[in-house]
């Protein structure tokens, strides 16, 4: 059923049906208990963000950005130099969509504060921009 309500949620995204999905809360048989997935220990996302910090590349600088903000990976590689506010009081990036860019959810439209490594990774990003995208291998 998971795979009916998927296939419902895109198919009606692209051809703009505003319905709810008749196939929503639907579980037939499905005796599994939800899997608990534990959060990356503090100390393993700062092994990390050190890396990020040594090797300095863009690659490094993405990993950084999702590390300390709660943005999704997608979010941040289809991230453009405007959407980031470095000169601000507080940081931030604001997400919204994009041709080239769709979000998860109407909900996901928002402000995102940029602090430690995000606000490293996005600098970086931002001070080697020079055709829009901030990140041109991944988003063209």
């Amino acid at each position: 059923m998971s795979n009916v309500r998927v296939i419902w949620n895109s198919i009606a995204r692209e051809h703009g049906i505003d319905t709810v999905n008749p196939f929503a809360n639907m579980n037939y048989g499905n005796a599994k208990a939800p899997v608990k997935r534990l959060p990356i220990p503090i100390e393993g996302i700062h092994k990390v963000q050190k890396l990020c910090f040594e090797l300095d590349d863009d690659i490094r600088w993405i990993i950084a950005a999702v590390s300390d903000s709660g943005m999704r990976l997608a979010e941040v590689i289809g991230l453009t130099a405007s959407n980031v506010h470095l000169d601000e009081e507080v940081p931030f990036v604001r997400l919204s969509e994009h041709p080239w860019r769709r979000l998860k959810t109407a909900d996901s439209v928002r402000d995102v504060p940029l602090v430690g490594a995000t606000l490293w990774g996005l600098k970086r990003a931002v001070e080697n921009n020079n055709v829009g995208f901030l990140f041109p291998r991944y988003c063209t």
